[in-house]
Order: C-alpha cells, then sequence, then structure tokens
C-alpha cells in the first residue's frame, strides 16, 4: 500500500518498549509517529494530523486523560478517535477514559491481533462519520428543500432551506403531514398518480404549487422517490424541491406579452392595414391623400415590424428564439436602412459615407446572418450614430470581407465616460431627454443570437465612437 493512501497513526507511551511493540504490529499497514510525553503528543496532533491516536494512560508530567481532555477541547483534534492503551485495567478506570472522549480502551499487555482488528473497526466506523457529517452538512446547506417523511406522508426530517421557503419552524414541521402545504389548485388526481408513482417504488417528477404557512402560494420543482431498507422494502419517502416561482412567473409575463403584442396590439393594427391596402387601390383619392394613405399604411407596418421584433428579442432573452440563418447581401440591407432613416438625417445635415475595403467593390458582400436582424442591428446603430453625433458631421460605414465580413459605424463624438462600462446594458441612458436605452442592448442581443460580438472603441484623441460588428471569437482550447 503506498503512502498516499496508507492512515496515520500516533502511538503516546512513556515507554519505549511498548512504542516498539505497537509499531512493529502496525508498520505494514499505517504510517506511524510517536510521542513520549502528552505534551509532545498535543503538538504532534495538531500539526500532523493523524487518523487515529493510542494513548497511554500512566506517563509523567501530563498523564493520558489529561491529553485526551486537551485533544477534545482542541477544534483541530476534537473529531481525532482515541483509544486508550494502557495498564490500567479496572472498571472505573475505563469509565474514566470513555468519559474523557476515548472510543475505546484496551488493556496492557496487548495482543497485537486485537489492536489491529479494533483499530480498524475504528477508523472505518470514523470514516463512515465522517461521510456521514459530510452528507449531513450537503442537506443542510443545500438550497433545495429536502423533506423526508414516513410511509405515511409524515415528515421526519426538514432542512433549513424547508423553513426558508415555507415559514414552518422545524419544529412546526415535525410529525405534521405534507398535506398541510396542499394549495387546493391541483386536482385529487395529481396527487393519487403521485402516490402511484412512489409506492411502486419509483421516482415522481413534477411542478407543483404548495402553500407557504402564511398561506401563500408558490410553485416547485418537485422530485419524491422511496428510500428502501436492504430487503428492499420502503420505510421512507424523501422529496428534494425547488422554487420556480420565478420562473414560472417570467412565463406567465411572457405568456401575457405574447397575448398583448399578437392579440391586443396586431388585430386591430391588421384592420388598420387593411383598410388602407383598400383604400389604396380605390379611385377619386387626389394627390395629397393618396399620400397620407400611404403614410397611415407604412406607419402600419413599422409598428407591425417592431411588435415582431419585440417578440423576438423577447424570445431571444429567454433562449426560445429559433435562428434560421442564411448568406444575406449586406449592401442591400444597408441600403434599406439608409432609405429608412435618410429624412431625419437631414434635420441635422448628417451625411453617410459607406467605405468598403474588398478587391472588388460591384462584388457583393455576404454575411451568414437572418436579415431581419441585420436590418434591425444596422438601424440601432447608425440611429444611434446619429443621435450622438453633432450637426453638420459624418457618419462612416465601413465594410469589410477580410480576414472575415464585418461591419463599422463610426460618428464624431464620444460616449460619455459615466455609461461607456455599461453601454451595451438594458435601460441605460446618459444624457437624453427621449430614448429607452433599448436600441444598443437589442443590437447586442441580436448579434450574439447570430454568432457575432458588437464592439466598441473609443477615441479621445479623434473624438470619435465606432460600433463593429464582427464574428464572435470562439475559444477551442482543449479540443
Amino acid at each position: 500500500m503506498s503512502n498516499h493512501t496508507r492512515l496515520k497513526v500516533l502511538i503516546v507511551d512513556d515507554e519505549p518498549e511498548n512504542i516498539q511493540l505497537l509499531m512493529e504490529a502496525l508498520k505494514h499497514e499505517y504510517i506511524i509517529t510517536a510521542a513520549k510525553t502528552g505534551e509532545k503528543a498535543l503538538k504532534l496532533a495538531g500539526s500532523n494530523q493523524p487518523d487515529i491516536i493510542l494513548l497511554d494512560i500512566m506517563m509523567p508530567g501530563m498523564d493520558g486523560y489529561e491529553v485526551c481532555r486537551g485533544l477534545k477541547a482542541n477544534d483541530q483534534t476534537r473529531d481525532i478517535p482515541v483509544i486508550f492503551v494502557t495498564a490500567l485495567n479496572t472498571t472505573q478506570d475505563e469509565v474514566k477514559g470513555l468519559e474523557c472522549g476515548a472510543v475505546d480502551y484496551i488493556s496492557k499487555p496487548f495482543k497485537p491481533a486485537i489492536v489491529r482488528a479494533r483499530l480498524k473497526n475504528h477508523l472505518e466506523l470514523h470514516n463512515s462519520r465522517k461521510e456521514l457529517n459530510k452528507l449531513r452538512r450537503c442537506v443542510e446547506n443545500s438550497p433545495s428543500t429536502i423533506v423526508i417523511t414516513d410511509t405515511e406522508g409524515n415528515i421526519e426530517y426538514a432542512n433549513p432551506a424547508f423553513t426558508e421557503i415555507t415559514g414552518y419552524s422545524t419544529e412546526e414541521a415535525l410529525g405534521q403531514n405534507t398535506r398541510i402545504m396542499k394549495s387546493g389548485m391541483h386536482e385529487d388526481s395529481l396527487y393519487r398518480d403521485m402516490w402511484q408513482v412512489i409506492t411502486s417504488g419509483r421516482v415522481w417528477r413534477g411542478e407543483i404549487i404548495n402553500k407557504k404557512k402564511n398561506g401563500e402560494l408558490f410553485w416547485e420543482q418537485a422530485s419524491i422517490g422511496p428510500i428502501k431498507n436492504s430487503r428492499g422494502q420502503i420505510t421512507n419517502y424523501v422529496a428534494v424541491k425547488e422554487d420556480i416561482s420565478a420562473r414560472k412567473d417570467l412565463e406567465k409575463l411572457k405568456e401575457d406579452v405574447e397575448r398583448i403584442m399578437r392579440h391586443d396590439l396586431k388585430t386591430p393594427l391588421g384592420g388598420i392595414l387593411g383598410l388602407s391596402d383598400l383604400l389604396l387601390t380605390e379611385e377619386g383619392f387626389n394627390q395629397e391623400q393618396m399620400e397620407m394613405l400611404g403614410m397611415i399604411n407604412e406607419s402600419g407596418l413599422r409598428m407591425l415590424r417592431m411588435i415582431d421584433m419585440s417578440l423576438d428579442l423577447f424570445k431571444m432573452e429567454t433562449d426560445e428564439y429559433m435562428y434560421s440563418p442564411r448568406q444575406v447581401e449586406v449592401r442591400s440591407v444597408l441600403q434599406a436602412v439608409v432609405d429608412d432613416v435618410a429624412p431625419a438625417f437631414k434635420s441635422k445635415n448628417i451625411h453617410l459615407l459607406i467605405n468598403t475595403n474588398q478587391q472588388q467593390e460591384s462584388s457583393p458582400l455576404k454575411m451568414q446572418a437572418e436579415e431581419k436582424l441585420l436590418y434591425g442591428i444596422l438601424c440601432n446603430l447608425i440611429k444611434n450614430a446619429f443621435e450622438a453625433s453633432p450637426r453638420d458631421e459624418q457618419i462612416q460605414i465601413n465594410l469589410s470581407e477580410s480576414p472575415s465580413p464585418a461591419i463599422s459605424i463610426e460618428n464624431k463624438g464620444v460616449v460619455p465616460e459615466p455609461i461607456r462600462d455599461h453601454f451595451f446594458e438594458k435601460y441605460k441612458t446618459f444624457g437624453k431627454t427621449s430614448g429607452t436605452g433599448l436600441g444598443t442592448y437589442s443590437a447586442k442581443l441580436m448579434a450574439k443570437t447570430m454568432g457575432y460580438d458588437l464592439k466598441l472603441d473609443i477615441s479621445v484623441t479623434r473624438g470619435t465612437t465606432r460600433l463593429s460588428l464582427v464574428e464572435a471569437v470562439t475559444n477551442s482550447e482543449g479540443n
């Protein structure tokens, strides 16, 4: 057996002959250290942390009883099992030794085989206790609710998380049936199915609404299964549960948002678009009226796109968006954005300049993307550049295909320092009287969804801000 797996034994005896006998009996199975005085034993126990201690009682100076009490008073050594090996063999001596905290008592003269057997048993017992203590700490510190019941559902154990979540103290819960948490929000068939599963020896998993002590309802994700004895008989049930109320609230919010978007907003909007489409085909309207109908129709379409994009952004935030990439021609998408935003640019006399570093400027620049997402990113970034740019300036849009397709948008004006570290965060704005703080956030989210990254570069010396859409760098180390 290697030194890395052998356990450590500390022998404490003032007689060298006794130390030698014990070392001979144990040296092939354990790592041995020895001390001839109680003071030395306490130091070695604290520094070397033996797995078990064999301790004589009658020693000059500090006797074995005092050493044992000293070990048990020290947090570092109190859990080390101590076996007295001594010539004192009266019942009173043995009782006194066990009362000091020893786990066993061996009388001299000892038989090496007996010492080895008892040592082995106590080390195994000590190791089992350590594992049980580790398991107990895991259960006690678990953020999940852990409840153990008898076969009738009466609570025999509940961890601190149970108290924190339900409001029932351990004393209040013990002996109570788990029905105290029944919410009344489920059909009886759910509970019948649950009991049918667990009484058959299987694990029931599901989501359930329970009730706290104060009457508040909450959702739990539960796994409930049987505990069996060595003969395979069910003796208890254990439930491990997680409070998922926040997730359920988010799901409800999602349902509400989708209902509002799809029904409460899109239904009347569909009527507006349908009527404007119909009127545009009718005759009898003058030029000004046709233009007004066209504006109504275009505004409706723009609102419809905003609603659809809002739904898509919500799905991206909840990792439910179904991304369908294809090769998208960048210039055509960019031109559509420019056409939409150009009228606003006139108010500040802002000019757009598009540069390329392609070998053949006439060749198409393509990116693996979704057209509507790429449109949304470019629209948000160009509008952001317009809002940040001083009057009579120029916004540069740079397209590049090497080493990989990339788009950058640069404007005069520097992002204010207080917001630089939060530039892509949701609802973050600075110095604006209007705006939601969603432009750069949603652009970053859409870029991430498509496998791209959005980078912010600020040049204080040049007084410019540049946002670049580039391929995300993936860490392939270890692949």
